[in-house]
C-alpha cells in the first residue's frame, strides 16, 4: 500500500479499521461504505472529530448491480452489525427492512486513476456479490483484499465457493487462525466455522476472517 493510494472500507460499521486505514495511506484516499444510515451518520462525524482528512464515507452498500436493495436489520435497535442484503439473516432472525441504495465498485471507481491497493469486505453473506461487483477493480489494480466469510450466512452459496473465485482471480489466501495465517487450501467450514452451542461464533476455534493477496 502507497502513501498516495486508495483504500476501500466496504461494510464500515462503526469504523473500527478506518483510523488505521487513513493513517496507511496520508496523500490518498479511503472510501468508506455503509449501508445503514444512522451508521454513515455517524462515521462521518467520526471522520471529523478524528481528523481523518482522507476518508470519504459513502451512504451505500456495495453489490454486483447498482439500484436499491432491502437490507435486513436484525433486532429491535436502530443498527445492528448483522444487517444484511443476504436472505439467510431474514430467514433465520426477525429483521426490519430499510430499501438501501447500492453501488457497483467497478463503477465507483471507473476513472480512478490512484491505485485501488485494498478492500476490507465484511457483509454478512454478501461478499460474492461485493466481489463480482468489482471485477475490473480487482483485475486493474489487484488489491490485498481482507474478507470476513462465514458459511452461517450463505443461504445458497459456500465460503469454498469465495475461495474458488478469488483462486481463479489469481490470488493467494489465507485464513486467519488466532495469531497466525493458514493457506487456504487447509480450510474446512465444517472444521473451522463449527456451528454448535450458544454464540458458535465467538468459540476460540471459529475462524472467518480470510486475507488474500495476488499471485
Amino acid at each position: 500500500v502507497a502513501p498516495d493510494s486508495v483504500l476501500v472500507d466496504v461494510g464500515a460499521n462503526k469504523g473500527s479499521y478506518l483510523p488505521a486505514l487513513s493513517a496507511a495511506v496520508p496523500q490518498g484516499a479511503v472510501f468508506a461504505f455503509e449501508p445503514q444510515p444512522p451508521l454513515a451518520q455517524y462515521l462521518s462525524r467520526l471522520a471529523t472529530a478524528c481528523r481523518l482528512h482522507n476518508v470519504q464515507v459513502v451512504h451505500a452498500g456495495c453489490s454486483d448491480a447498482a439500484g436499491v436493495l432491502p437490507l435486513a436489520i436484525p433486532g429491535d435497535a436502530d443498527t445492528s452489525p448483522g444487517a444484511s442484503f443476504a436472505p439467510a439473516v431474514a430467514q433465520r432472525e426477525r429483521c426490519r427492512f430499510v430499501d438501501v441504495t447500492v453501488v457497483r465498485l467497478d463503477d465507483f471507481f471507473a476513472t480512478e486513476t490512484r491505485r485501488v491497493a485494498g478492500l476490507k469486505i465484511d457483509v454478512e453473506g454478501h461478499e460474492l456479490a461485493v466481489l463480482r461487483g468489482a471485477a475490473d477493480v480487482i483485475a486493474r489494480h489487484r488489491p490485498v483484499i481482507v474478507c470476513e466469510c462465514e458459511q452461517r450466512h450463505l443461504a445458497d452459496a459456500r465460503v469454498d465457493d469465495l475461495l474458488a473465485l478469488l483462486a481463479g482471480w489469481g490470488y493467494a489466501g489465507w485464513f486467519s487462525d488466532n495469531r497466525r495465517l493458514r493457506p487456504v487450501d487447509s480450510f474446512d467450514a465444517a472444521t473451522h466455522q463449527p456451528m454448535e452451542g450458544e454464540r458458535f461464533w465467538d468459540r476460540a476455534d471459529y475462524f472467518n476472517n480470510f486475507v488474500f493477496m495476488p499471485r
